[in-house]
């Protein structure tokens, strides 16, 4: 819950311990949130990786190998996973900003009803009871949004939520509970924003819209990326200055500070990450195309 000052509640200090790093094979594109498309997910127990143009590769375990399942055109298309399955939104092509959501079936694309605004580089976030957020994103000219898309998936309609607090593109973003974070990316220097997930996905009237969002201490580098661990607030890599930064910083809800409790094996910045259903955290950089699984032992 947020309390009125726009922090989290939290009645103890919980720590990370120790970090365990296990490198996999390099995806085999560039690609992901560092340029603003693609994206890591995860479809019936398979990874699943998207590049730079628009190419979906699946990660197979038993071969240390991707493998691509499905081709794709467009530049900037981020994939999700909405109802069991893979999807892809947005994206560019032949100078047209897309609206297009799509939904793989037998190795093929199929079309869901389109997004209100076509864009690149949006941050999607699939919730439960079917519904799918798509947040930010750029349009002509590098201009960026701060629009915020809520599709139902009951009634097959797009729908306007309550807008980001700043203009953004390729931000990070989770849900962890009934909240989602939102930071890094183009637009959002180092602030940290949080929102009550029902709040978001509601139609606005002027008070929500003015009042849903909550801005936590900001993050100590921009373009870091958000993901939960054993119920901690995490912040991976990002810029300092100009200079790369390998640092994991922790948020502590208890003390509203943010903690450098480890080092990444390499320095990056607009990563992806992905929780593993088997237990552990996966971490790509699109820039380097290394690929790292992470566990933490934490007390």
């Amino acid at each position: 819950m947020i309390n009125g000052q726009g922090c989290i509640r939290s009645e103890e200090r919980r720590t990370l311990t120790m970090f365990f790093f296990k490198s996999y094979t390099k995806v085999p594109k560039q690609g992901g949130r560092v340029y603003g498309g693609g994206g890591l997910v995860e479809v019936e127990g398979s990874v699943v990786w998207g590049g730079r143009e628009g190419g979906v590769y699946m990660f197979n375990e038993t071969n240390s190998i991707w493998n691509e399942t499905a081709e794709g055109d467009e530049y900037g298309a981020r994939l999700a996973v909405f109802g069991g399955r893979l999807a892809r939104v947005g994206g560019y092509k032949n100078s047209v900003y897309s609206k297009g959501v799509m939904k793989l079936r037998g190795g093929r694309w199929s079309l869901m009803p389109d997004m209100l605004i076509g864009c690149t580089g949006s941050c999607v976030l699939c919730v439960s009871g079917g519904v799918m957020v798509v947040m930010g994103g750029g349009v002509d000219e590098g201009r960026q949004l701060d629009d915020v898309q809520v599709f139902d998936g009951e009634t097959q309609t797009w729908h306007r939520g309550p807008s980001l607090p700043q203009l953004c593109w390729a931000m990070s973003a989770v849900v962890h509970g009934d909240l989602v974070f939102v930071m890094g990316g183009h637009g959002m220097d180092r602030a940290v924003w949080c929102a009550d997930i029902h709040d978001l996905t509601t139609t606005p009237t002027h008070d929500t819209q003015q009042s849903i969002w909550r801005r936590l201490p900001d993050v100590p580098h921009e373009y870091s990326s958000v993901c939960v661990v054993q119920g901690v607030l995490l912040a991976l890599g990002g810029l300092d200055g100009l200079k790369k930064t390998s640092a994991i910083h922790a948020f502590h809800h208890y003390d509203q500070n943010w903690e450098l409790v480890a080092h990444l094996p390499f320095a990056c910045y607009s990563v992806d990450t992905l929780s593993l259903s088997g237990g552990g955290l996966l971490v790509v950089d699109g820039d380097s195309q290394q690929v790292l699984k992470i566990t933490v032992e934490g007390k």
